[in-house]
């Protein structure tokens, strides 16, 4: 049984995230309790954790930063939500994202992760005498940090994507790993320009699921997007 769950949406509801917390739970079964959970706009985190294991946590922290300073009128819908705590003296850091979309956008995704990075204000109230706690980059103040929805794209066009997971389909041993060498997110990784070198993103089991016709497992032909979506991870344990 997992010792948790962390739940991430990007452009859910913008009121009352109650209902759909009630809905996860009713999903996830009585195992498990809502730890915590943050909302800024369309941007939701939600961490259920093992009932049994809340009592060896430290009281959740959060922080939230807008990418883009919108007007009272206008809806957020890029930024970062981060939720953070201790669990038997290990420190976890979950940050949910929307960073800017469009393939050209890459440049401005690099420097939003880096705006992030440096405007979260955690841990706030547990600063054990450590160095890397005086640290800008608030990834390297906890032992594990899970990033979700990073929004890079795929180097490639969507035909030449479409064509790849045709082939695919025809294959004993079917294999999409070609596609991770096209991934923005694992070439700036590979090249230092964001996320430490304790990051790394998991492997791709499955094909990409944006964007399928309703109620179908057919790609809609209309998209143009071409990305995977893949996570990271970073452990300094």
């Amino acid at each position: 049984m997992p010792h948790s769950y962390a739940i991430g949406i990007q452009e859910g509801p913008s009121n009352d995230m109650s209902e759909w917390q009630i809905q996860l739970q009713t999903t996830i079964g009585p195992s498990h309790v809502l730890f915590h959970s943050s909302t800024s706009g369309v941007l939701h985190l939600a961490i259920f954790l093992r009932r049994d294991l809340t009592w060896f946590c430290t009281i959740p922290e959060e922080a939230v930063f807008n990418i883009r300073p919108a007007a009272a009128n206008l809806l957020k819908t890029k930024g970062a939500l981060g939720i953070s705590f201790a669990f038997f003296g290990t420190s976890f850091l979950f940050i949910n994202s929307h960073l800017s979309a469009h393939q050209n956008k890459l440049k401005d995704r690099i420097e939003e992760y880096e705006k992030i990075c440096q405007s979260f204000n955690l841990p706030k109230n547990l600063r054990p005498l450590n160095p890397r706690y005086v640290s800008k980059d608030v990834t390297a103040r906890f032992d594990c940090v899970f990033w979700f929805d990073l929004n890079f794209r795929l180097e490639l066009s969507r035909k030449e994507v479409m064509d790849i997971l045709d082939k695919a389909k025809n294959e004993s041993n079917p294999s999409i790993n070609s596609l991770i060498e096209k991934d923005q997110l694992t070439n700036i990784m590979k090249k230092g320009l964001a996320f430490s070198a304790f990051f790394e993103s998991s492997s791709l089991k499955f094909p990409p699921t944006y964007k399928f016709k309703f109620e179908t497992n057919d790609y809609d032909t209309v998209s143009q997007r071409v990305a995977i979506q893949l996570g990271a991870r970073n452990e300094h344990i």
